[in-house]
C-alpha cells in the first residue's frame, strides 16, 4: 500500500527526527515492512515557478526566442527557448542552472547561437509528467495564480515521500493513513487523531429507506445519505493532489471523495446517483439482498457477470434490481457522471468471506474488496458517511438530508474483554516490561486498558472493532513485543548440548528435527525449494494417473488458473523449478522441499468434527537429483547420480535421526515412479514413502532429457517418537575377524532381508555387514540371484576362538537354508 508522508501529518505532529527514512525504519521493525521510499520530488529540486516578463526574437535564430524570466530572485534571467506557445505574462516551470530534471537531463550555463541562456523553460516530457495535463506540446503553461519563485514540487503538490507498505492479511486496519498514522504515533510516543466532520443536515427532499434482507451477519451495518443538488466538476487541487500522490486516477469530485475518505480512514464508501435508484412513486428504496443464480449484472467496469446464489447484492426500486455488488464494485446502472445532481451516499459493513469469494469468482480486485475482506472498523462506519457528507458539501455543494440506516445498524457488539498478565508475556517473549509500560503501549496503539484492580501483573484490556485479529492473549503480546521492540528481548541459545533435554510430545522438539534435516541435506548439496501449495490442472496431468487425479482436491475459489488444484504430491512444483534450471543451463541439481500435500479422505476423518472437510492434509519432505554425482573434475566427467545415491542420501537421513526400522521394499504404486527402478519406504508395517527415478513418460512430458530421480515420505514418520538411542561406549581392544559368503537364493528375497536375518542372527558378535557383490545372468538358475557379503565378528571381552567362528558361521548359513532355502557357492 501506498502511505503518503505528508498525508500522515494530517493527524499527529511528528518531530524532527521523525523523516522519512526512520518511519519507514521502525514501521519495518514493527512488523509493516516498507519496501521502499519513493521522493516525488526527485528531479524538481532547482524548478521553480516563472513568469515571462519578456519575449523577443532571437538574433541570431529565426525559429528561437530570448526570454527574460522573473523566478523570485530580483535579477530576471535571460533564457533561449524553442517553443511556441509561450507569450509574456504566462507562469511556467524554469529549470535553474544546476538542475537534474527527471529525465535525466542537467541543466548548465550555455550559449545558444552566441546569446547567454541562464536555465531552461520546461515542458511536461522534460519534468516526466503526465502528457494529459495540456493539450498543446511546448512549455507546460501553469495557473495565472502560481506564486512566482514557489518550488515546482511545492506547487505540483509533489513535495512529499511514498512509502510502499508490504500489509499482511491480518492488519486490515492499517490500510489507511489514519491506521499508518496510529503506527506511527505509538512508534514515536505521539497522539493520532482524526478530524471531527460537521454537517448541517437539512429537513426535506426525497424520502430514502434502506431494507436489508440479507441479515446482520452479511450486512452488519449500512448507512445511506441523500445529498441534493450537488455540482458534478473536477476536484479542487487539494483533493486531486491527495489522490494523485498515491497513484489513484482523479475522476471527479464527488468518488474523489469516495476514494479519499476510504484511503485516510479505512471505510469504502460508494456513491449512486440517486435519480437513478427512484421507483415510480419518486421514493428511493434501497435493499440489501442476495442474488439469486443466473441472475445478471453489468458494473462500472461495464463488465456483464452472472451471479451465483447467495452473492451480497445491492438493490434498488420495487423490482429490487441489483445496482451494486456489495463491496466490490458499483453498477453501470446507477454510476456518478456529468449529469448527476442528487447523490446517495453508502457506508456499511460486509461480511469479508461473502466479499472475499465474489471478488474472487468474478477477478473483479477493487481497493474498497481489498479492505472489507481484512474487515472494516465497526466503530466509524457512520463516521465515514458523515466524513465524505461534510467534503462532498465543501467541494460540489448540495444539501444533505437526513442520514437512513437498515435496522440493528447503530447497535454495537461490545467490544471483547481480555485479561493480559505480565507472566504471559514472560511465557512467549523470555522477558516482560513493568506493568505500566504495558499500558502505555496499548494505550499507545489506542487500546483500551487498565491495570486490574486488586491483581497485581495483571491489565484488563479492550479489543478495539478495528483490530479484527486480536482475539487472545496471545495476539496482544504480539503487540507489546513489536512495539517495545524486539531488541529488548534477550537472546537465549536452544536446548541440544550435552545433557540437555527436550519434551518428546513438544513442536520445539519438532521444529529442531526438522532444522536438522534441513542443515544436512544442504551439507549434502541440497538446495531447498519454497513452493506454493497450488497448481494448475495441466501440470497434474502430465505426473498422475487418472487414477490419482481422482484424488486431487479442486480450490473452489482461485486466484489463478495456475493455482486451481492442491498439490496431491511435492513432484509438480520441484519438477518446475528443475525445468527452470536446465533450460538455463544448470544439469546437475539437487533440491528438496518440506510442505502439505493435499488429497480427498477415502473414509471420514475422525479426528476433530469442526475441521471436517473431507480432505487429508499431510506434511510431507520431498528429495530430486539428476545430472552428475559430484561436480567435473580433471579426470574427466563425473559418473551420474542413480537409485542408490538417492537410496544413500534417505539412509543418511534416517541414521542422523536415529529413526529405526525403515526397511526398502521393491516397487511402488506410485504412477510416476519407473516401476523397475523404485522401492516403497516402510516403517512399522506401514508404508510411509516411496522412491526411485522417474517414469519416462513424466521425463518425456517435461522434455528434461536427463534421468531424475525423487523421493518423498511423510516428515511425521521421521519424527515419531521411535528413536535409536546413541550412547558412547568403549572400542574392543581385541582383533576382529572377517568372514565372506556367497549365497544363492530367489529374486523374491532381496538384500534387505538376508542382511536383517544375518544381524539377528550372529548377535552379539556381529560387528559389521557389507554386500560386496550382487549377479543374476546365465550363471545362476533363472529366477535366482547370488549375492556375496562379508560379516565381521567379534567380542568386546577377548578374542574370539575357532570354535566361536565355527559356530557363528554355521549358524548363519542354516538359518538362511532354513528361513530362504539359500545355497552357498563356497566359505572362504
Amino acid at each position: 500500500m501506498k502511505i503518503s508522508y505528508q498525508w500522515l501529518k494530517d493527524y499527529l505532529t511528528l518531530p524532527p527526527e521523525a523523516t522519512p527514512e526512520e518511519v519507514a525504519k521502525r514501521l519495518t521493525f514493527a512488523g509493516l515492512e516498507v519496501e521502499g521510499v519513493t521522493h516525488l520530488a526527485k528531479g524538481l529540486g532547482q524548478v521553480v515557478v516563472g513568469q515571462i516578463l519578456e519575449r523577443n526574437k532571437h538574433p541570431n535564430a529565426d525559429r528561437l526566442s530570448l526570454t527574460k524570466i522573473d523566478v523570485g530572485t530580483g535579477t530576471p534571467l535571460s533564457i533561449v527557448c524553442g517553443a511556441q506557445n509561450i507569450a509574456a505574462g504566462q507562469k511556467i516551470p524554469v529549470a535553474l542552472i544546476g538542475a537534474s530534471l527527471p529525465n535525466g537531463l542537467v541543466i548548465k550555463a550555455a550559449e545558444i547561437r552566441k546569446v547567454p541562456s541562464q536555465g531552461m523553460l520546461c515542458s511536461l516530457d522534460e519534468l516526466v509528467l503526465p502528457k494529459e495535463w495540456q493539450a498543446e506540446d511546448g512549455i507546460f503553461l501553469l495557473d495565472p495564480k502560481a506564486k512566482i519563485g514557489t518550488p515546482f514540487a511545492e506547487y505540483l503538490g509533489r513535495n512529499d515521500h511514498i512509502l510502499e507498505v508490504n500489509v499482511t492479511a491480518n492488519r486490515g486496519d492499517v490500510l489507511s493513513h489514519f491506521g499508518m498514522a496510529r503506527e506511527v504515533a505509538a512508534l514515536f510516543g505521539l497522539s493520532a487523531k482524526l478530524p471531527e466532520p460537521k454537517v448541517a443536515e437539512q429537513a426535506g427532499g426525497v424520502v430514502a429507506s434502506i431494507v436489508n434482507k440479507a441479515g446482520k451477519e452479511l450486512c452488519p451495518r449500512y448507512f445511506g445519505r441523500l445529498i441534493e443538488g450537488v455540482k458534478i466538476a473536477p476536484s479542487p487541487d487539494w483533493l486531486k493532489k491527495k489522490i494523485e500522490g498515491i497513484g489513484l486516477r482523479s475522476i471527479n469530485n464527488v468518488v474523489d471523495v469516495t476514494a479519499f475518505v476510504m484511503f485516510e480512514m479505512g471505510q469504502p464508501l460508494h456513491a449512486f446517483d440517486a435519480d437513478k435508484l427512484k421507483g415510480k412513486d419518486d421514493k428511493i428504496a434501497v435493499t440489501v439482498r442476495t442474488s439469486k443464480k443466473g441472475e445478471k449484472f453489468r458494473t462500472l467496469a461495464d463488465k456483464e457477470v452472472e451471479l451465483e446464489e447467495g452473492e451480497l447484492l445491492i438493490a434498488a426500486g420495487k423490482d429490487e434490481h441489483g445496482v451494486a455488488l456489495a463491496g466490490v464494485m458499483g453498477g453501470l446502472n446507477s454510476e456518478v457522471d456529468d449529469k448527476t445532481v442528487n447523490v446517495f451516499l453508502e457506508s456499511a459493513e460486509f461480511h469479508p468471506t461473502r466479499v472475499r469469494k465474489t471478488g474472487r469468482r468474478l477477478a473483479l480486485l477493487t481497493d474498497a474488496g481489498y479492505r472489507f475482506e481484512r474487515g472494516v472498523d465497526s466503530g466509524r462506519v457512520e463516521w465515514a458517511a458523515q466524513r465524505a457528507t461534510d467534503l462532498i458539501l465543501q467541494v460540489a455543494g448540495g444539501k444533505a438530508r437526513k442520514m437512513v440506516c437498515s435496522e440493528g445498524s447503530s447497535d454495537l457488539e461490545p467490544m471483547a474483554q481480555l485479561r493480559l498478565r505480565l507472566a504471559d508475556i514472560q511465557k512467549v517473549l523470555g522477558k516482560a516490561p513493568e506493568v505500566l509500560k504495558v499500558i502505555q503501549i496499548l494505550r499507545g496503539l489506542q487500546i483500551p486498558c487498565e491495570a486490574a484492580a486488586g491483581e497485581q501483573g495483571t491489565v484488563n484490556v479492550q479489543a478495539p472493532r478495528w483490530r479484527k485479529d486480536i482475539k487472545r492473549t496471545v495476539d496482544l503480546v504480539e503487540e507489546i513485543a513489536r512495539i517495545w521492540g524486539f531488541e529488548n528481548l534477550e537472546s537465549t541459545l536452544p536446548l541440544g548440548g550435552v545433557g540437555e533435554t527436550e519434551v518428546v510430545e513438544s513442536r520445539r522438539r519438532a521444529y529442531f528435527q526438522v532444522r536438522r534435516i534441513r542443515r544436512h541435506l544442504a551439507s549434502l548439496g541440497f538446495f531447498e525449494a519454497l513452493n506454493y501449495g497450488f497448481t494448475s490442472p495441466e501440470i497434474l496431468a502430465k505426473i498422475h494417473s487418472e487414477e490419482e487425479l481422482k484424488k486431487a482436491v479442486h480450490v473452489a475459489n482461485p486466484v489463478t488458473a495456475d493455482h486451481s488444484m492442491m498439490k496431491p504430491s511435492l513432484l509438480s512444483g520441484l519438477l518446475v523449478n528443475l525445468a527452470h534450471n536446465l533450460a538455463h543451463g544448470r544439469k546437475d541439481i539437487r533440491l528438496f522441499e518440506g510442505r502439505r500435500v493435499f488429497k480427498r479422505a477415502g473414509v471420514p476423518l475422525q479426528r476433530d468434527a469442526r475441521l471436517e472437510t473431507g480432505v487429508e492434509e499431510d506434511v510431507n519432505l520431498a528429495l530430486l537429483m539428476t545430472g552428475a554425482e559430484v561436480d567435473e573434475f580433471w579426470q574427466g566427467k563425473a559418473a551420474p547420480v542413480d537409485f542408490y545415491s538417492l537410496k544413500g542420501t534417505l539412509e543418511s537421513l534416517f541414521e542422523l535421526l536415529g529413526t529405526v526400522s525403515v526397511q526398502f521394499q521393491p516397487g511402488s504404486e506410485k504412477s510416476f515412479l519407473h516401476p523397475g527402478q523404485s522401492a516403497t519406504l516402510v516403517a512399522q508395517n506401514k508404508p510411509i514413502g516411496s522412491f526411485g527415478r522417474l517414469h519416462p513418460r513424466v521425463e518425456k512430458n517435461f522434455e528434461l532429457g536427463q534421468d531424475v530421480y525423487f523421493a518423498e515420505l511423510r516428515l511425521d514418520a521421521l519424527l515419531s517418537n521411535e528413536r535409536k538411542i546413541y550412547t558412547f561406549s568403549e572400542f574392543s581392544h581385541f582383533p576382529e575377524v572377517e568372514r565372506d559368503f556367497s549365497v544363492l537364493v530367489k529374486e523374491s528375497v532381496n538384500a534387505q532381508m538376508i542382511r536383517q536375518l544375518v544381524t539377528k542372527t550372529a548377535k552379539p558378535l556381529i560387528q559389521d555387514f557389507q554386500f560386496f557383490d550382487v549377479y543374476k545372468g546365465s550363471r545362476v538358475p533363472e529366477g535366482h540371484v547370488s549375492y556375496a557379503f562379508r560379516v565381521v565378528l567379534g567380542a568386546m571381552d577377548h578374542t574370539l576362538t575357532d570354535a566361536e567362528i565355527t559356530v557363528a558361521q554355521e549358524k548363519i548359513m542354516k538359518e538362511l537354508e532354513k528361513e530362504f532355502q539359500a545355497k552357498f557357492a563356497g566359505l572362504s
